[in-house]
């Protein structure tokens, strides 16, 4: 049964239905089911929706929740960015880039490309944070081995946002031919959208 109402959660999430996707994770974010794994999903899942509906505050106990189920565990790297996404559009910017710090180099390891696509994704709208608040250049730890890394971990943040969108397209492109339509293609191309719903809350309040 626990399984079950996951994959309903996940299944809704993926056909942007936000309200029943928020409907069925309810057992978990209540803790009516118990499964640490499937409650750190539905955690993350619930981010953008409250979001979606105006509700940060009610949100951000699930991405303290959410991240520590996840964080420790390697396999859910890419749901972290979820939460990296989330911090951004909250304006939690110094914790939302921490994180990234701390994730991105698993991520980048990940054998996965679909791993790594997901991770983007959900993580770029940091960058188009950035952007908005004018912040030109960053301070960043990348990994010794990703394309753009910068010895003095200083980077153009137009830049290095470019880069990273032009490397999740490639990804996107591929999984798309491989699955015979444009789904990965339109999430990226619907990235700066998600600042429409930009509403500042402290994620430790």
């Amino acid at each position: 049964h626990t399984t079950e109402v996951a994959f309903e959660v996940t299944y809704h999430w993926f056909l942007n239905r936000h309200e029943k996707m928020l409907a069925e994770a309810t057992p978990f974010l209540s803790r009516e089911l118990r499964s640490d794994h499937f409650e750190g999903h539905a955690c993350a899942k619930a981010l953008l929706t409250l979001l979606r509906q105006k509700h940060p505050e009610a949100a951000m106990p699930y991405h303290r929740r959410g991240y520590k189920l996840r964080s420790t565990n390697p396999r859910h790297v890419d749901t972290i960015a979820e939460h990296i996404g989330f911090l951004a559009l909250t304006d939690n910017l110094p914790r939302a880039l921490r994180l990234f710090e701390k994730h991105f180099p698993i991520a980048w390891k990940s054998p996965s490309d679909f791993v790594r696509l997901w991770f983007i994704l959900d993580a770029l709208p940091l960058f188009d944070r950035l952007r908005k608040n004018k912040q030109t250049t960053l301070k960043l730890r990348l990994p010794t081995d990703c394309p753009v890394y910068q010895r003095d971990g200083k980077y153009v943040v137009k830049e290095l946002r470019q880069w990273f969108h032009d490397t999740a397209e490639q990804w996107a492109l591929s999984f798309d031919a491989r699955n015979g339509n444009n789904y990965f293609a339109t999430r990226l191309r619907k990235v700066p959208l998600l600042q429409k719903l930009f509403m500042p809350c402290p994620w430790n309040t």
